[in-house]
């Protein structure tokens, strides 16, 4: 009956591409019954009127889940992270919601931090994971010694994942088909407030491609938020983001720019340039609750032989998009469903835990798909 109520009251993950749907599976719950407070009767069904109401007891260590009192019986004392996290005895699930609330909500005085690297790279610099990237990166941030911090490493890996995702597939066979390697044109659909906050990461597609001379990504999607019917096409020059009183060199491009539009891909595609990729960070096409907003859009990128790169917060649901674009929309897969190397770090709680892990990931996995041959 606990997964059946689960079931009802709890959305799928794919739900978290929505501003609303975040909202009630977000609740702390307890691990054993799934309820929130809110879904608690005030007393237990078999106590008298007496009994206190019942309430969540977070996790002594990480404070990151809860169990009722209800659940826990009549031993509130000496309670210890075994009780809170039952089916495991892995003390590294209690670590990973440590971490997440740990790196919850670090921010700087200007906002949240994002950070690119210091320096730019004098050849072209491949790495194939985050090890390699951190071996050659890691003391190359204004804050290197905090980012020995595993906390904010992890917070950091979450922003700088979108630059380094759209890095690694150009490496791959088939993906990057620029004619001039010198310029470089990606068009990020169905971008949010996520990849708004990582601009300035973006930075780093020109720190590790020196021969890169003009860099534009464009930000495209409905919930964009520093751009509106006034300044739709808003321009943020990425070297107004690096600076020189911290050791930050400038870009060695001409042109690098990030660009933010409001509103729905296919009705905007005609004031953009050509794009060299398309991306998708966490687009959930095979959500139901999303699909007819994708559609027309993936329609108008089928009719091109331009590659689309997308991501998703596990394996299952990257799978299941790239089934749907193979069915529905005839698009070929260039690269098979995989996981992605450059993944955030940072372990976000799964209020569902319907997957392998109690925990999801921003680009977990990614695709590549291609439309008209």
């Amino acid at each position: 009956k606990d997964c059946n109520y689960m079931r009802k009251y709890l959305q799928p993950i794919t739900s978290i591409h929505t501003v609303a749907g975040t909202i009630y599976p977000m609740q702390p719950r307890c691990q054993s019954c799934y309820k929130a407070e809110a879904d608690m009767p005030h007393n237990s069904p078999n106590k008298s009127k007496s009994v206190p109401p019942n309430e969540l007891v977070p996790c002594p260590r990480c404070f990151g889940v809860s169990m009722c009192r209800s659940c826990l019986g009549d031993n509130h004392s000496n309670l210890t992270w075994k009780e809170f996290h039952p089916g495991t005895n892995d003390i590294l699930e209690c670590d990973h919601y440590l971490n997440n609330l740990l790196a919850t909500g670090v921010t700087i005085d200007k906002g949240p931090l994002c950070l690119a690297s210091k320096h730019n790279c004098s050849t072209l610099f491949r790495p194939r994971n985050w090890h390699e990237y951190l071996q050659k990166k890691r003391n190359d941030f204004s804050m290197s010694m905090v980012i020995s911090m595993t906390p904010i490493l992890h917070f950091i890996t979450e922003n700088l994942s979108f630059p380094l995702t759209i890095h690694h597939a150009l490496s791959l066979d088939g993906v990057d088909r620029r004619v001039d390697k010198k310029k470089i044109i990606v068009h990020c659909v169905g971008a949010a407030a996520t990849e708004e906050a990582a601009i300035r990461a973006f930075a780093e597609i020109a720190r590790m491609d020196p021969v890169l001379q003009e860099v534009k990504i464009h930000l495209i999607g409905p919930q964009i938020g520093y751009a509106d019917a006034s300044n739709n096409g808003r321009v943020f020059p990425l070297n107004d983001f690096l600076s020189a009183e911290e050791g930050e060199e400038l870009l060695n491009t001409s042109v690098a720019t990030v660009q933010s539009w409001k509103g729905l891909y296919h009705d905007l595609e005609d004031e953009l340039d050509e794009p060299d990729l398309y991306v998708a960070f966490n687009c959930g096409f095979s959500d139901e609750n999303h699909l007819p907003y994708w559609i027309p859009t993936l329609h108008s990128i089928r009719m091109k032989n331009i590659p689309l790169v997308f991501t998703g917060y596990d394996f299952n649901e990257v799978r299941m998009d790239t089934q749907l674009l193979a069915e529905r929309l005839q698009m070929t897969s260039i690269v098979h469903p995989s996981p992605n190397p450059f993944r955030s770090l940072r372990p976000c709680p799964d209020p569902t835990k319907t997957g392998d892990s109690p925990f999801y990931y921003q680009n977990a996995s990614f695709s590549v798909v291609v439309g008209k041959v």
